[in-house]
């Protein structure tokens, strides 16, 4: 994708508030899920990380179905040890 130079300030600005707003939803993410002992402030900003990633990649597609195989090898790891 080419970018025309009067573009990029408007891109920068874009990125910039997106990481605010990453930074902001985290912090309130961790601070919401410290009242709840089912799942650790980790694990919620891994969460939260991913699906900000997913959002503002480029290719944002390809990134989802990654964190999808992750996820998923994940939870089959976790059957396969309960099951031992």
């Amino acid at each position: 994708m080419v970018v025309m130079a009067s573009e990029r300030p408007a891109q920068n600005a874009f990125f910039v508030v997106a990481a605010l707003l990453f930074a902001a939803s985290t912090a309130l993410t961790i601070e919401w899920c410290a009242s709840m002992p089912v799942m650790g402030e980790m694990q919620m900003a891994v969460v939260t990380a991913a699906t900000t990633v997913e959002r503002l990649a480029p290719a944002g597609r390809r990134v989802a179905r990654g964190i999808g195989a992750v996820v998923v090898a994940s939870g089959l790891l976790l059957i396969a040890r309960a099951c031992l």
